[in-house]
């Protein structure tokens, strides 16, 4: 392009004649009116004449300045009217004139605040566009370029190609990508979108994106995704009753001022219908919160969470935000919840809040941070060595012993123990035997965190580690260490991310299209070691039930004929312990069995009947003890639940009074088996007197025990039944 020596005049002339000769082009062809210029994949016009459409002309433009690397800045706006009157014989419907994006100059205000600046994109560049509509041809856009680019070469990788913006393609491409996935960081959008370029080698005369780029798209979409108000609290208020009520999502809103006059407090929570079947069919669960989950820090997030039988891992049920730290939202927020054991750190908050909502449950302290409250108690109050090191290794010792206190499992033992530790340190380290007798030395206290007074289901959830774990996930997987941490993203994230990832690895794990968890693996183990058992093997180990009842010594074949009842199935391991298996309606429901108490999932006696008896079949749905329901129920109702009529009699069965007190025995002889080898050391110490009180004392349960199932004799095989 020449430099402009001709008058206004004769310029607006050769405009005029320019504009009657140029062929009119669309966005489809818009490139045949460019050609390379000496950059790589740049372009530049063949003519300073372009007329485009007027339904595309601002399209065009930006395909004529992706494709010239150029951004063209308004310098004096359109001020002329698009309708045409015919009276007043306009000759202009649009006239815009565009300068350079690199044109001018620019001169920081102050060096005093930025002493150290990059040079300014501002070169002085003279180029000039002016976009024009005339009246006789309303459906024509002329684009006219005036002018050379001075003081910069378009799309120069080095000083040019940095300064223009992104081009369309791309900008489309980091918006799908956002929308796709919200919650996704900036850093990790621009990382994937980097990969794909120099993966399919995209031409050079775009630049490459930066955090900015997307980080401010990021801001954009979030207006329209999860921002429902600028104000944070009316935002969530909006997102319950707009977006999580229509889809049947419980909503906590908590009634702080019925106890405070702050009204700067607030707390809310919201579970969803999918979150409400998982509760239903859980039996323990977990109780903990996190900060630094929304930009004030006084913010925290409880969450319940439970351990998710299918992933096995932790999955979270229900969630409560709040910046109150005291009970009061917790007693509200625990009100809408129904269980029959939660797992809590050990704070006075939420330990009173379950007994006084949950007056049935049974509480369990996260044994880590057990562990932790009395570490930081030992470096306080265990200050007798010399030097730093002595102290180092007495409090080692010290808590050495309070772990395998905490881990006892039988009752006895861990008595013993706990005595036995306070008589050791009582005298040396006082000031701490003080703190332990007092604090953590209650029967209370002992059924909160000693795992000998933990039920045996309950073992796999000694630990908070599944809400640890799901605090970890959520700040670094879902919300990425985000800046943005107002209400309604994390709102957005957990009601939509989170859940869909939970209900994806449910579906995977499920059609068995990735590795095994440890979980199934354990129960292929089982399982494997049932397969492993001969058929003529089986036989000899499996008693149906109406042969235990006939109490007859001749061999047949019933035993593996489909039958409900009680069957009884001889120890894999030890001779002459015989476990039973309860089968209603052909569906091996539970076990007498330490796996079963354990896990409460198939053990190797039930897989063993499965296999043997082709009819029978394990539940649909995962095994689970029923829930206790959060209503006070008086004696009289209990009665009349667990009763039956006979005829004209009505019987008591006690069924809940008499799996309690059977569960107790049980845990007792479990006690008495692993004293044995205490008994052979009490020989050498105890006298006559004491010898004949531990005679009496294990005499009169067993005396009680024959005399019991002596009248249920019919029900249970007997030694003389011999095995076909």
């Amino acid at each position: 392009m020449s430099e402009v020596t001709l008058t206004r005049r004769e310029q607006q002339a050769l405009r005029k004649a320019a504009l009657g000769a140029a062929p009119v082009r669309t966005l489809r062809d818009i490139g045949s009116a460019l050609e390379p210029s000496t950059i790589p994949n740049v372009m530049k016009l063949k003519s300073n004449i372009v007329c485009v459409f007027a339904s595309e002309w601002e399209l065009c433009k930006q395909e004529i300045e992706e494709q010239c690397c150029v951004k063209w800045i308004i310098s004096r706006p359109n001020r002329h009217s698009s309708a045409v009157d015919i009276t007043k014989k306009k000759r202009v419907l649009f006239s815009q004139v565009y300068s350079c994006h690199r044109g001018e100059s620019y001169e920081p205000e102050s060096r005093e605040k930025r002493p150290i600046q990059r040079k300014s994109k501002k070169v002085g560049c003279e180029a000039t566009l002016i976009i024009t509509c005339h009246a006789d041809k309303p459906h024509v856009y002329m684009f006219d370029f005036i002018g050379n680019h001075k003081n910069h070469i378009p799309g120069d990788i080095q000083t040019d190609l940095g300064l223009i913006p992104l081009t369309r393609g791309r900008v489309n491409d980091i918006v799908a990508r956002l929308t796709a996935s919200p919650g996704s960081s900036a850093r990790k959008i621009r990382l994937e979108i980097l990969r794909d370029v120099d993966r399919q080698e995209y031409s050079l005369n775009e630049r490459k994106i930066n955090y900015f780029d997307i980080y401010n798209k990021i801001l954009a979409i979030n207006r329209t995704i999860f921002r429902l108000h600028e104000d944070d609290f009316k935002s969530m208020k909006m997102w319950f009753a707009e977006k999580l009520s229509p889809k049947n999502f419980i909503i906590f809103e908590g009634n702080l001022q019925a106890y405070t006059n702050d009204e700067s407090l607030y707390a809310c929570g919201f579970a969803s219908p999918f979150q409400q079947g998982k509760i239903k069919a859980a039996t323990t669960f977990c109780m903990d919160a996190t900060y630094i989950i929304t930009q004030r820090s006084d913010d925290i997030l409880y969450t319940i969470v439970i351990r998710d039988e299918e992933l096995d891992r932790g999955f979270p049920c229900a969630y409560m935000l709040t910046n109150d730290h005291s009970l009061g939202p917790i007693v509200q927020w625990l009100k809408h919840l129904k269980d029959n054991q939660l797992i809590v750190n050990p704070h006075n908050a939420e330990t009173n809040a379950l007994a006084a909502i949950f007056p049935g449950c049974q509480i369990q302290y996260c044994l880590f941070h057990v562990s932790q409250e009395w570490y930081r108690q030992l470096n306080l109050k265990v200050k007798t060595g010399s030097t730093v090191n002595e102290n180092r290794l007495i409090r080692g010792e010290i808590m050495a012993f309070l772990k395998h206190i905490m881990y006892e499992e039988h009752i006895v033992a861990f008595l013993n123990k706990i005595v036995g530790v306070i008589e050791k340190y009582e005298h040396t380290q006082p000031d701490f035997v003080k703190y332990f007798e007092t604090n953590w030395c209650t029967m209370a206290k002992y059924c909160v965190w000693s795992r000998a007074f933990h039920q045996l289901e309950c073992f796999h959830m000694l630990t908070n580690n599944y809400i640890e774990s799901w605090h970890n996930q959520l700040k670094t997987r879902f919300l990425g260490r985000s800046r943005n941490k107002r209400f309604d993203r994390p709102i957005f994230i957990l009601t939509n991310e989170v859940e869909f990832y939970f209900k994806e690895e449910a579906m995977r794990i499920n059609m068995r299209s990735s590795p095994m968890t440890a979980a199934q693996k354990q129960q292929r183990k089982i399982e494997m070691s049932a397969e492993a058992v001969p058929p003529y093997m089986r036989a000899n180990m499996i008693v149906s039930p109406s042969k235990a009842a006939s109490l007859t010594s001749i061999s047949d074949d019933t035993d593996d004929v489909p039958e409900d009842g009680f069957w009884f199935i001889d120890s894999f391991t030890e001779d002459g312990i015989t476990y039973q298996v309860e089968v209603n309606n052909s569906v091996i429901l539970s076990c007498t069995c330490y796996s079963w108490a354990r896990y409460m999932k198939p053990c190797k006696h039930m897989h063993l009947l499965r296999i043997h008896v082709s009819g029978f079949t394990f539940p649909s749905v995962p095994f689970a003890v029923n829930n206790m329901l959060s209503v006070s129920i008086s004696i009289e109702q209990f009665v009349e639940q667990n009763s039956m009529t006979i005829g004209s009699r009505t019987e008591t069965t006690g069924r809940g009074y008499a799996i309690e007190a059977f569960e107790y025995t049980k845990k007792c002889s479990l006690t008495t088996r692993h004293n044995e080898q205490d008994l052979y050391q009490l020989i050498q110490y105890a006298t006559e007197e004491e010898a004949e009180a531990i005679r009496a004392a294990y005499a009169a349960p067993i005396k009680a025990f024959q005399a019991v199932k002596a009248k249920y004799e019919t029900h249970f095989r007997t030694l003389t039944t011999q095995r076909p």
